[in-house]
């Protein structure tokens, strides 16, 4: 134990020890249900807004693979793994090579862009079982039962080809689903309001258009 603290405290390996202990604690938080309640919600959408994380990963889930997991699950589980892949890479790579000057910032440099591929690896592969218990947590008894209710923007933006946005169900538990706009419609940005009017079965999806209260 006390050797796996040691690789955390070694100063090249800072950066991947808070992506792990940002990571768990997220985790942590999570499984304690402190986030399950409006305010807390609305706290991480202000934190979503003012450092654009949703529009980083934008439409990126979908193309990937990972479906239906809420973003806040991919970029812990990205997170955690580049975390974990980058210091195993640093400890090996550096007493293999024991690179000297600008060498072990290149190598560095280096670790930190493969770390961040096997993070995406990690976390398209781990989502893949978890689409599915997140699908069906944001079933409504049946899809067409959504249509007409009002959602929020929660990804970046919203258009034909990708987009996010949360719904209040009637039960107050917060859902995650994937809508998308008309060819016809104008872009939906992060916050705001829409309106649910169909559901495509194919495509696992919602059509929905900009509701003006």
């Amino acid at each position: 134990m006390q050797s796996f603290l040691d690789l955390l405290e070694q100063p090249h390996n800072w950066l991947y020890s808070f992506f792990i202990l940002i990571s768990l604690g997220i985790w942590l938080v999570s499984a304690l249900g402190v986030f399950s309640t409006d305010a807390s919600a609305d706290i991480a959408h202000d934190i979503g807004a003012d450092l654009h994380v949703d529009g980083f990963f934008d439409g990126l889930g979908e193309v990937i693979g990972f479906g239906m997991v809420p973003t806040s699950v991919l970029i812990t589980l990205i997170m955690f793994a580049q975390g974990v892949t980058g210091i195993a890479l640093n400890e090996w790579l550096l007493a293999l090579l024991a690179p000297e000057g600008l060498a072990v910032y290149l190598l560095l440099g280096a670790n930190f862009l493969i770390s961040l591929v096997g993070g995406f690896a990690f976390a398209a592969v781990v989502s893949r079982p978890l689409r599915y218990v997140f699908k069906d947590y944001g079933t409504a008894i049946k899809a067409d039962s959504l249509i007409g209710k009002i959602a929020q923007v929660s990804s970046g933006k919203v258009n034909a080809e990708s987009g996010q946005a949360t719904l209040k169900l009637e039960d107050g538990n917060l859902i995650e689903i994937a809508v998308r706009t008309s060819e016809s419609q104008h872009l939906l940005e992060y916050g705001q309001k829409l309106l649910i009017f169909e559901f495509d079965k194919e495509k696992n999806v919602y059509l929905v258009e900009r509701y003006d209260v």
